[in-house]
Parts: C-alpha cells; structure tokens; sequence
C-alpha cells in the first residue's frame, strides 16, 4: 500500500530534542526518530506493514533553545538571531536526509499552533493516513483539537516528554478522551513529575492536588488562565435572558474571559444568560495579508464546505480547494465576525457566526467601535460564567 503513510506531527516548542541530538552527525535525529517510529507502529493494529512515514516539526527558532536543562523551559530571545543558527542548522540536516521530512521554522508561536491545527484537521480525515504520532502539548488549541476529534482517537498516540506528567492522565481521563499515549526516551526528553499545562495554565502542582480542589470545591466554573478547570465546569438550565439592552461605549470594558476551547454539546453563556463564544485570538498581519492572496487566486471560500461539510450545491460559486491552517483560522475568524441573526439568545452549539465581538480595536477606538459589525454586541458581557445544554430551537422559541 504505498499511498499509505504514518505522520509524525511535532510542536518543537513542547517536544524539544535530547540536547544530545544537536552534537550528533547528520542524520541522528532522523534516524533515531524512525526507529523509535518503526518500533512503536507494530504494536498499532491497523497500520499496514509497509507506509511512508510523513514528518512535520514546526518551530519559532527564535524563541527555542534547546540548550536549556532538561528540566528547564526553553530559553527565549527573540532578539538574537546568533541564537537560532546552531538550530537552523539542525533543522535542516534533519530534514535533508528523509524525503518527507521537514523541520519548519514558522516564525511564531502562534504560527506553529496553527500548522499543527491545520495538518492535524486534514490528517484525521484522510483515509490514506494510517496514524498520527502528535506531539503538541501545552496549548488550549490542542486540547480543543483532540476533543473536537475525540471519535479519531483510535488514529492517533500521544507522544509524552518532559513537558508532561501526572496531568495527561487527568485530562484525558476527566474528557473522556480515549487516546493513548507513548514515550520515545532516545529522541525526546523524558516526561517530568510535574505537567506543565497544569503548572502554567491553572497553577496546580499535580493531579493529586488537582483531584483534592475538585472534591472539596465540586465543580470549578472556567478561569481563563486555566485548561484544567474548564474540566469541572457544571452544566445547569439556561436562565432567562433579559430584555434587550441598548449598546453603549465602554470606555474601560470589562477582561475578556471566554472559554479557550469548545464543550460539545453546550454553548457558553455570561452571567445574563447571553451566548458567548470560544476564544479566538485575534490574527496577524501576515495571516490576513495570506488569506487575502489566497482569495485572489481562487476566491472566497465556501462556508458550508470548510465549516459545516458538505456542501450539496453542485454550482457553488464559492472556492472548495485544499486549504493550510493559516488561511482556515483567518476564515473561521472573518465568519466569527458576523452577527448572528439570533444574537445572544442562541443555542446552537456549531454556529459559526459571532455573539460576541473580539476585536482588540473597538476596545481602544471610538470610530473603529462605530463601524464594527459586531457593534450591536459591543454590550454584552465578554465573561464567561457556565456551559449551557444546547437547543437550536431555542432562539425561535424564546422570540
């Protein structure tokens, strides 16, 4: 089955190399990277006995420095370029020897998130690719990813390193997510005693003092700061929603605090019983200025096919063409942007459309505020309190 491969997708940034790697001939890395592949496929069922192996490593050389302890983060200096040439050396003598191979300096950490999002979203729909080994960890946007394919889990392992521990059992336990995790000790540094998606993300020292707070406390409703305690969040009946309010300027708007990830199922609600949405962080310049090339070359790209497939119009004048994670977020971005026609007292768990505006400019700027689509929303209260059941009849039904 040659069109058959395994991919290896790897965010450099969580899963550093062994500082040992960076001293060793060309090929090193490489190679060790393929026999630990190699060793690990046969105990993976589904996986024919002959497959191209397809690797994707995405970092911000920049910012990485693999010289740090291995029980320390990596050093960032984003101002020194002298930093990153030993690693872009690495970089390309790892991708040199293997044909499918690519160690991909992005130029940002959000960049790698959005590679890795991307490749993650075509790879577990594509029949031809037999597994995915991720290693991506830390992120609200590999959380949301894994749970937005939790019925992939069967093609997909979780390779640990240091930057995990006691946590991903937690997780994965308390999301009901199926996935199974392996650890490659002779390329990637080893998993800690302490996970740093919950050190960092919630302050929780271990799953221990994790499963403590929640027995004593019930449930904890969702801190933006935190990954882990969305995990608790209760789920209660919708309150009735107040009469329509006027929108006004907010010299000084309350702290965004919206969800980072999505609760199938659910929708998020502030403490008005107003709809919100997950948290998107606001593109770059060089993702708009992508998108718009983009545009130009094949035209806008068709909503129902890329966020609510398939498309049943067999002359849809909309673009239905491959896409990156780039030009994806840019889109799902510019379609959160439009007002939803049932405005907050929506309940359907997959509309696409805004419920709130997150646009950094209409918090700072009077005029931007006035020309904003989303200015009718400008009310509403960006502070997420609790999930509620969807019902997407619930708009028509409260009207």
């Amino acid at each position: 089955m040659a069109s058959s491969h395994v991919l290896v997708l790897i965010d450099g940034h969580s899963h550093p190399f062994l500082n040992k790697q960076l001293n060793y001939g060309k090929m090193s890395a490489a190679t060790l990277l393929r026999e630990a592949v190699d060793e690990f496929l046969p105990t993976v069922s589904h996986v024919p006995s002959e497959y191209r192996l397809v690797v994707r490593i995405y970092a911000d050389l920049a910012s990485l420095n693999y010289g740090a302890g291995a029980n320390s983060p990596p050093t960032v200096d984003a101002s020194s370029s002298i930093a990153s040439r030993p690693l872009a050396s690495f970089a390309a003598e790892f991708s040199c020897p293997e044909p499918f191979f690519d160690f991909t300096d992005v130029g940002s950490r959000e960049a790698v998130e959005s590679k890795i999002e991307g490749m993650y979203a075509v790879a577990v729909q594509d029949p031809a690719c037999k597994h995915i080994l991720l290693g991506a960890w830390e992120k609200p946007t590999y959380i949301s990813m894994l749970q937005l394919h939790r019925e992939n889990a069967a093609k997909v392992t979780l390779i640990e390193t240091n930057r995990m521990g006691p946590g991903v059992s937690l997780l994965l336990s308390e999301r009901h997510l199926p996935y199974t995790t392996a650890t490659f000790p002779n390329v990637f540094r080893r998993p800690s005693q302490k996970d740093r998606a919950t050190a960092h993300h919630a302050g929780i020292e271990s799953a221990e003092e994790t499963m403590k707070i929640k027995q004593e406390t019930g449930s904890l409703r969702l801190d933006i700061r935190s990954i882990f305690s969305e995990l608790f969040a209760t789920t209660t009946a919708p309150q009735p929603l107040p009469a329509a309010r006027q929108p006004t300027q907010v010299d000084n708007p309350p702290r965004f605090r919206l969800p980072p990830q999505a609760n199938p199922g659910y929708v998020p609600v502030n403490k008005n019983g107003e709809r919100l949405d997950v948290y998107m962080r606001q593109p770059t310049k060089e993702q708009f200025a992508a998108y718009q090339r983009r545009v130009a070359q094949t035209g806008k790209p068709c909503n129902e096919f890329y966020l609510h497939p398939p498309c049943e119009n067999e002359n849809c004048p909309y673009d239905h063409s491959p896409t990156d994670g780039d030009i994806r977020y840019v889109h799902i971005w510019i379609v959160k942007s439009t007002p939803c026609t049932d405005g907050s007292r929506c309940r359907r768990a997959n509309c696409s459309f805004g419920h709130v505006c997150q646009k950094h400019g209409c918090r700072k700027n009077v005029d931007k505020a006035r020309e904003c689509n989303m200015k009718d929303f400008h009310a509403v209260d960006p502070v997420y309190v609790e999930w509620v059941p969807e019902d997407a009849g619930y708009a028509m039904k409260a009207s």
